[in-house]
């Protein structure tokens, strides 16, 4: 199988995405979500893809879901 970095994952999240705006918590979950052994905390992969969605020109919005639990 294949390996796949944190990063090159949020990129293809955000490239794929057709939303307005991209919702870092749930890009976040969805790493987590696939990527269940991510050494990152939430706040680094928040950062992580801050900036590949900033670098894409796209439009962010940090607000949380609800029932959203960050890893610390």
């Amino acid at each position: 199988m294949k390996r796949v970095s944190v990063a090159a994952f949020a990129e293809q999240i955000i490239a794929d995405s057709k939303a307005a705006l991209i919702s870092v918590p749930n890009v976040v979950s969805d790493i987590r979500e696939h990527m269940p052994d991510c050494e990152h905390t939430d706040e680094e992969l928040a950062q992580i893809v801050t900036m590949i969605a900033i670098n894409k020109g796209r439009q962010l919005s940090f607000i949380r879901p609800r029932g959203f639990e960050p890893v610390i």
